[in-house]
């Protein structure tokens, strides 16, 4: 059990590093607190590139239901629209877990496209939060798409798993 718990703090480190190695903390920390040196700020709403939906380039939603081990399976689309020629994208979703960053037992999850001339369309493919004994998998969740081996931090999403 200790071996597995190590592995799995090794494994969320070196993706946290290899998540924020391109923004520093203040600009995470500015970001999250909507404050520069304990100003506040206006925040303009930007043309929303990345979200979650219940239907294929719906409406965003902010929940999204686990799948239940006997139950119904829910389905939700993830959607990436750049605007710009790009040659790849992968659908990131990180879970933080019931108890908070780290305490999911599922880290992330993600799909990979790829395309040899390039596309300058939107994507949107279906996902769904597997059903996890003991609901440790319910909470905020974050969809950040990477583009082009980038990751891409003016689109991420933020959503809440629940029951």
């Amino acid at each position: 059990m200790r071996r597995i718990s190590i592995i799995y703090l090794f494994v969320c480190s070196v993706l946290a590093i290899g998540l924020f190695a391109n923004v520093s903390g203040a600009a995470i920390l500015a970001a999250t607190n909507n404050t520069t040196n304990g100003a506040q700020e206006i925040v303009i709403e930007q043309a929303v590139k990345c979200w979650v939906s219940d239907t294929p380039g719906g409406t965003a939603v902010k929940s999204v239901k686990e799948c239940t081990y006997s139950g119904p399976e829910y389905m939700y689309w993830m959607t990436y629209n750049p605007g710009t020629t790009i040659h790849s994208l992968c659908f990131i979703v990180l879970f933080y877990g019931k108890g908070g960053w780290g305490t999911s037992p599922l880290v992330y999850q993600g799909q990979v496209f790829q395309w040899r001339e390039g596309y300058s369309g939107g994507t949107t493919t279906p996902f769904g939060v597997p059903w996890w004994g003991g609901d440790l998998i319910i909470g905020p969740a974050v969809l950040v798409p990477q583009v082009d081996g980038e990751y891409d931090w003016s689109s991420y999403y933020i959503f809440n798993v629940v029951k």
